[in-house]
């Protein structure tokens, strides 16, 4: 009898420890989980809020501006093109950083790249015209 109660205890103690290893095992799934798919950070940094003008006589009545919401390009003609941005992504480059900003306009998923540069007086030039230089509106 006395053996009996040990093995029914020991079965007991089984189940218990394969619970416990169960529940971790689950706990750590959707912690990796929530890790895997957490959501973009759509916080715009300080330094990227305003209007953006460059003096290129090619982009002469265009504008990029950029809030806490949205990403519009103005194209000239006035025609606007509004984009509520998605995420915002940042990878430092030496000096200047690049920002990648993810924006969805009339349904559609987009991203513009684009490096920020200067100490103190910020400048930015779009990933793939690095020749052309944006500065920010000083009303801004």
């Amino acid at each position: 009898m006395f053996v009996k109660r040990i093995d029914a205890m020991t079965d007991e103690a089984k189940r218990v420890w394969k619970t416990v290893w169960l529940g971790a095992v689950v706990v750590s799934a959707i912690m990796l989980a929530c890790w895997i798919w957490r959501p973009n950070s759509t916080r715009v940094p300080e330094e990227l809020l305003g209007e953006w003008r460059t003096a290129d006589p090619s982009y002469a009545g265009r504008a990029l501006k950029i809030d806490e919401v949205t990403i519009n390009f103005e194209t000239g003609d006035g025609k606007l093109s509004v984009g509520f941005i998605t995420g915002v992504r940042s990878v430092q480059e030496g000096s200047r950083t690049l920002y990648t900003i993810s924006y969805s306009s009339d349904g559609m998923a987009n991203e513009v790249s684009f490096f920020c540069e200067g100490a103190r007086d910020k400048i930015i030039k779009f990933r793939n015209q690095e020749n052309t230089i944006w500065t920010k509106e000083s009303s801004s």
